[in-house]
């Protein structure tokens, strides 16, 4: 279940000449797994087996949205919903008017740290459409320069756009990292710039949903085939959270630059905040079996 975004591109001038959205035919069992196991604590609309049709289409927007990134040149910049105070994601108005991320091309989800009230109060649930980061980048690859006459001055321009940003989280960008990943900014499906804070909200809903989701799934004479992927899929975010939290401990915060910029390099991780994060883990791993072995 998954969609992408790929493109062709003239190794020679860099030049796009053909991207496409590809759209997998379980793309809504994904969509249906993200909702209920993130957000169905706080919106009773997606606690069924099937999600109402302005749930699926604000969904679907998303991942086109992404895609569509893709098919422009964009990667996946992991470390923009790091630049959100975690108590942010729960205000109206800065997530109505900001979604869960600055980035479209985050995999930031939908918005775990909302608690149960929110949604009524009016808390926004998922990303933006276009973030305060994919504006930026849309400038800095596709804005005409008429006036310049050479790459060398092009260059000037751009690097001189970047420096202007420094500081700026939003427009922070932290690549996707496959293995061995060390910098706690830059990961997938989290949310905030303080994992533990996150996370621990985010554990105390997937605990509420553990504990109801069989009623709320309805089961009958089908069987428990459906209780049981979504099961898996509560375990699957429960360790997403502790994976979170142990990029902090040995962690390092990578500052891409060009030479002579003021930020450093690289920075290690606060040690309170990494004592933080694994006494975040061990503290949930034994505490396991009260809540998700039943």
């Amino acid at each position: 279940a998954n969609a992408m975004g790929p493109s062709w591109t003239d190794p020679t001038t860099g030049e796009i000449i053909n991207a496409s959205v590809l759209v997998y035919g379980n793309i809504i069992q994904l969509i249906n797994n993200w909702r209920f196991v993130q957000t169905s604590q706080l919106d009773p609309s997606v606690r069924g087996k099937k999600l109402p049709d302005d749930v699926v289409k604000a969904s679907l927007i998303y991942v086109v949205a992404h895609e569509v990134g893709h098919c422009l040149g964009f990667m996946h910049n992991m470390a923009s919903s790091a630049a959100f105070p975690v108590d942010s994601l729960r205000s109206v108005s800065f997530t109505q008017k900001y979604g869960t991320t600055p980035s479209i091309m985050d995999y930031a989800r939908f918005n775990y740290v909302a608690q149960p009230g929110d949604l009524e109060k009016g808390v926004k649930l998922t990303p933006p459409l276009i973030g305060e980061y994919d504006k930026f980048a849309i400038k800095y690859g596709y804005q005409v320069l008429p006036n310049v006459k050479s790459a060398d001055d092009e260059k000037e321009i751009l690097r001189g756009w970047v420096r202007e940003q420094i500081g700026n989280k939003m427009c922070f960008y932290g690549k996707q990292v496959f293995q061995f990943n060390f910098d706690p900014r830059s990961m997938a499906e989290d949310l905030g710039d303080d994992v533990v804070k996150a996370n621990t909200y985010g554990l105390k809903n997937l605990k509420y949903v553990a504990a109801n989701f069989v009623d709320w799934m309805a089961v009958n004479d089908e069987g428990y085939a459906a209780v049981e992927s979504t099961y898996k899929e509560i375990i699957g975010q429960f360790v997403r959270f502790m994976d979170h939290a142990m990029v902090s401990v040995g962690g390092m915060y990578i500052n891409p630059k060009y030479y002579g910029d003021p930020e450093p390099l690289y920075q290690y991780v606060p040690k309170a905040k990494q004592i933080a994060a694994l006494k975040f883990v061990l503290k949930n791993l034994n505490e396991l079996q009260d809540w998700i072995i039943n």
